[in-house]
């Protein structure tokens, strides 16, 4: 039954009112293309595979190529997949000598690779070390430049203040030059008695007699009060270990020699005082430090002395407790017993605290003295109007320590007299704030150096007198690093510290190439390190160029130091020296000709000497100074190295022309040949090709002293190149033995031989033969050793330069 369109149609409105009818849905309206495009793409969304269709086309492909489908079928089917598909067993190589050589070649080719990589990275290596100790030199040479700034940070915007503040007072900065290089000179002498004393006189006494020869009042005191605390005891020999600071024992000692310097110090200068004030001195004939009191209250209060008591406590019509504290002051136990024995109707039972005081060898009561002083003093001396009273009582009970007494105590030498009368030893600084009025040496020392400082005591105008009270509380390294900062002064401080290291009272730091003064982690808060061996360095380099031999006595007193490589630290320092001055012969000795060794400068001192010859050798040579380090290592008779660096000298030298430097090291050789002639000191290879050398040296000075004929026979002589065929094999395998430093000659030597051959063939054709038989010989022998030698050249194991053969056949070519 056939449907129309119109049935369709009819249908279609039947199927859409149908759909009106239930729940309202969205209206969409789609023409007939619309239609269309939404049918195909439903369709190629869905799979449409069917395994049978598929078949049966490919069935239809296949009768259409002529195969018979079901045959193939069965082949198919009687294929075994399993084994089929398994991996094929891999073909083994037996090919043995192909696979050796590959192993040979592998291997050669990683030991090139190897050994190339190994090479760069020791010429690396090598090119960097030089390069740090280039720069750890250039950087000592900085650092030692900027010898006034030792802090460890430089701050530049202070250096004008700084520089101001160092600025010395006119009269000072303007010394004669004469006497600056005059006390030089008088230091240097005693430097050099003290070097050169076979028995070590003691560093104090040797420097110390100096003083006598110095024009200087100040330089004189200041001497005499570094006399004073060298005789300190309780020092520790290990100059790196500040342990020995605060044993009771070293502060005991310092306390006393410091005290008694004080006290010698007051007395002169009451001396002076009196002998400039005779007439109203009044000083009699009787001697001591009593009447000298008497004679200075004479000038001080007048005649009879009696205006200056306060409490009109008199001793002979003398006030009582000024007195007890000039005596005090002195020093003199004589005198002070002598006041005791006058005055115990006057100062009552303080006589008893006073015996007992100048009786201890300490200066220090004993405790329940010292608490009945001191309660005294808190209860009635405190507030006595006697000044001279109140500072006995201090003095004697160690307390009221934060009373300066200025009224009696006017100098800076007597405020440092009370403050170390009142120390009291070995007290821990951190323990003070559980000890009641009670000074320390490290306090006193915090607050005169970090407290007080340099502007407190005008350092900048009067250096002498803040170096003296540095030294006197036992800030010897700080002391002398100020005193170093003037150039007036920094002989003085370096000759200072000279004696006092001597005397084992300095703390040296472990790295020599610190600062010059530094801190260490492990010393107490106040204690400093003097770089002594920079201190030393500092000053001597200044003259190691224009006067070496004072470099070296002052080097010298840096032989028990050691640098961070672990050398000894004078070594070091006269290897740079005897390498900058290139003074051999006067530092290290001058080589005779019956090979002995003149002694140098070096010999007067307690030194290895061959040690620091082979040390400056090897310094020399590492840095391509050859020539010189030849000579400094026949002067230590090291023979071998001599003969190594011959040989390479003279393998580059010996082919060229006469040169004034090449000359130098010929005589040196021709010198050391005729020593060694009968010795075996050095290895035998490398003595034969010395002598090898100096043949083919003898060689080239004929050449080029146009002496053919005998440059001629003693090429033959040698036996290293062939002019003959039968002897063409014994020199290629002789050349194998022979040593990099002949074989480099070899092409020089070649183009020689050449040279001559050619030049006697010439003479041949000339006038000088007339013998045409004779002649036709020789030219015949020179055309065949021509012939062989380029035969030898070219036959030779190793690559020859390409200009060598090539000039070779053109001498050839030319006699032929």
């Amino acid at each position: 039954m056939s449907t129309g369109f119109d049935d369709l149609l009819n249908q279609t409105h039947k199927l859409r009112a149908e759909m009106e009818i239930g729940e309202d849905f969205p209206r969409i309206e789609r023409n007939l293309v619309q239609i269309r495009d939404a049918a195909f793409k439903m369709a190629t969304k869905t799979p449409s595979f069917n395994a049978e269709k598929t078949d049966i086309k490919a069935a239809l492909l296949l009768s259409s190529r002529g195969y018979d489908v079901s045959k193939s079928t069965q082949k198919l089917e009687s294929l075994n997949r399993t084994k089929t598909f398994e991996p094929l067993e891999p073909i083994k190589d037996v090919d043995i000598q192909a696979f050796l050589k590959n192993e040979y070649e592998n291997a050669v080719l990683t030991a090139v690779e190897h050994t190339k990589k190994k090479t760069f990275e020791e010429a690396t290596e090598a090119h960097w070390e030089m390069h740090e100790r280039e720069w750890e030199k250039e950087k000592r040479k900085i650092m030692n430049s900027l010898v006034d700034l030792a802090d460890e940070n430089l701050d530049f915007s202070t250096v004008s203040e700084q520089s101001f503040s160092r600025t010395m007072p006119m009269d000072v900065s303007c010394r004669k030059v004469e006497e600056q290089m005059g006390d030089n000179v008088i230091y240097f002498v005693q430097i050099q008695q003290y070097n050169e004393s076979s028995m070590k006189a003691d560093a104090r006494n040797v420097l110390l007699d100096a003083i006598k020869k110095l024009d200087d009042q100040n330089l004189q005191e200041t001497w005499w009060m570094v006399d004073s605390l060298s005789s300190i005891t309780g020092t520790s020999t290990n100059k790196f270990s500040s342990s020995h600071r605060s044993s009771p024992s070293y502060q005991s000692s310092l306390i006393r020699q410091s005290l008694s310097h004080l006290e010698k110090t007051n007395v002169k200068q009451m001396e002076r005082l009196v002998s400039m004030n005779l007439q109203y001195a009044q000083r009699g004939g009787i001697p001591g430090t009593y009447n000298l009191i008497k004679s200075l209250f004479n000038i001080k209060f007048g005649a009879g002395g009696r205006g200056a008591s306060y409490e009109n406590d008199l001793i002979d019509g003398y006030p009582a407790w000024a007195f007890v504290y000039h005596c005090l002051r002195s020093g003199d136990k004589a005198a002070i017993n002598q006041v005791i024995n006058k005055s115990r109707n006057v100062i009552g039972d303080f006589a008893n605290y006073l015996t007992e005081y100048t009786s201890s060898d300490d200066r220090r009561l004993s405790a329940g003295s010292e608490r009945e002083v001191r309660l005294q003093y808190r209860r009635t001396i405190s507030s006595s109007k006697d000044p001279y009273k109140r500072i006995v009582y201090c003095v004697v009970g160690r307390c009221d320590c934060n009373d300066d007494h200025a009224d009696v105590a006017t100098t800076t030498d007597d405020y440092l007299w009370l403050k170390l009368s009142q120390v009291v030893v070995a007290l821990d600084s951190n323990d003070f704030s559980n000890t009641v009025d009670t000074l320390s040496l490290g306090q006193l020392q915090i607050m005169l150096f970090e407290t007080y400082g340099e502007n407190h005591f005008n350092a900048s105008q009067d250096p002498l007198l803040y170096f003296r009270i540095l030294m006197l509380v036992g800030l010897f390294e700080a002391a002398i690093e100020f005193l170093s900062r003037f150039d007036v002064y920094r002989d003085v401080s370096v000759h200072i510290a000279i004696v006092m290291n001597a005397c084992n009272l300095l703390l040296l730091p472990a790295n020599v190439n610190s600062h010059l003064l530094t801190r260490d982690q492990s010393d107490g808060h106040p204690i400093r390190r003097l770089n002594f061996a920079r201190l030393i360095m500092l000053y001597a380099s200044k003259f190691e160029r224009s006067n070496p031999i004072k470099a070296v006595h002052y080097y010298y007193l840096l032989n028990d130091l050691t640098n961070q490589e672990g050398d000894n630290l004078f070594d070091s320092c006269i290897s740079e020296v005897v390498i900058n001055t290139r003074e051999y012969d006067l530092l290290l000795g001058q080589l005779q000709l019956d090979g002995s060794r003149k002694p140098g400068l070096l010999d007067q001192l307690n030194v290895n000497v061959n040690k620091i010859i082979e040390k400056v050798a090897k310094e020399l040579e590492s840095t391509g100074q050859l020539n010189d380090a030849v000579i400094l290592y026949d002067l230590c008779k090291n023979q071998t190295k001599v003969i190594d660096l011959l040989n390479k000298l003279l393998s580059q030298i010996i082919s060229s022309p006469t040169r004034r430097s090449s000359d130098n090291i010929k005589k040196i050789a021709i010198s050391v040949a005729e020593r060694l002639q009968g010795s075996g000191t050095a290895s035998i290879p490398n003595v034969a090709t010395f002598h090898l050398l100096l043949d083919l040296m003898t060689f080239f000075s004929y050449y080029y002293e146009n002496c053919i004929e005998d440059a001629y026979n003693v090429i033959k002589e040698l036996k290293i190149i062939s002019l003959t065929e039968d002897s063409l094999e014994d020199r290629l395998k002789n050349v194998g033995t022979l040593s990099d430093e002949v074989r480099r000659c070899l092409p020089n030597v070649l183009l020689a031989t050449a040279t001559i051959i050619t030049q006697l063939f010439n003479r041949v054709i000339g006038p000088i033969v007339n013998d045409p038989a004779t002649s036709n010989n020789l030219l015949r022998r020179y055309r065949y050793e021509m012939h062989c030698l380029v035969s030898f050249c070219g036959s030779m194991p190793y690559r020859m330069p390409a200009d060598v053969t090539a000039r070779l056949v053109q001498f050839e070519a030319s006699i032929k």
